[in-house]
């Protein structure tokens, strides 16, 4: 225990010389606050903004933040002194997800005053914010123990980031969003699985993510294309039989 607490202490004091990580925290909180206080749309919720940067944060703060911090650690040879000093792997990973987890929870209670929740609805929404902090605080910890260095965990880390972050952002816009948005996340979150377990996928290589990318971007393209155009010729379908019956 006390090897925990002595990390994060560590870990605070890197993060207060590390603006990157640092403004992670601090700016969905603040913008969530913006926004609601002095944005009003007419027929809008007046939680809407809080649950959109909530959103944002939950899938982008804790993630980037895990895998920035270890994988510096591996690149600084932080780790490699830390073990040498008797510091067990999993006492220094409980206490790096410890530490971003309880900022992050603190930024998650801004919001949540911000958006005047209460009793019983302030206990859900936290309670909600906190199963994908911990979420996201998982995938980032794997991102980072297993990328060989910083470079390798970012070029994981950024679509992840704004596959997490963006999408539910975008998909609160329009109801056929949602679906087009639904098959590539759940293919992502399939593949990875399936490199985490199989270890089949070459991670430490740039050109098969490349190669990847624009493969799927290609199929998803063509995919999405059919179906809307099945849908636009349902639509018109079902307006020219409503026309008959008026």
């Amino acid at each position: 225990m006390r090897n925990i607490i002595a990390i994060m202490k560590k870990q605070w004091m890197d993060t207060l010389k590390n603006k990157p990580v640092l403004i992670q925290f601090i700016i969905f909180p603040v913008m969530a606050v913006i926004m609601t206080k002095f944005v009003e749309v007419p027929g809008m919720s007046p939680t809407y903004f809080i649950k959109m940067f909530a959103g944002m944060f939950v899938g982008m703060s804790p993630l980037v933040a895990t895998s920035s911090i270890l994988s510096e650690g591996k690149d600084e040879g932080t780790l490699r002194v830390l073990f040498m000093s008797n510091v067990k792997s999993g006492e220094y990973l409980l206490a790096i997800g410890s530490y971003v987890f309880l900022l992050s929870m603190a930024g998650a209670g801004v919001m949540c005053l911000a958006g005047g929740y209460t009793g019983f609805d302030a206990l859900i929404f936290l309670g909600i914010l906190a199963i994908g902090i911990l979420t996201s605080i998982l995938i980032g910890a794997a991102i980072g123990a297993f990328s060989k260095n910083q470079m390798v965990a970012t070029s994981i880390m950024t679509p992840l980031m704004m596959v997490f972050a963006f999408v539910p952002m975008i998909g609160g816009f329009n109801e056929q969003v949602q679906k087009v948005i639904l098959m590539p996340v759940s293919i992502i979150l399939c593949l990875g699985i399936t490199i985490y377990f199989f270890g089949w996928f070459p991670t430490g290589s740039p050109l098969p993510w490349m190669l990847f990318v624009v493969s799927f971007l290609m199929c998803f393209g063509i995919s999405v294309a059919i179906s809307l155009h099945k849908n636009k010729k349902a639509d018109a379908v079902l307006n020219k039989a409503l026309e008959e019956m008026k």
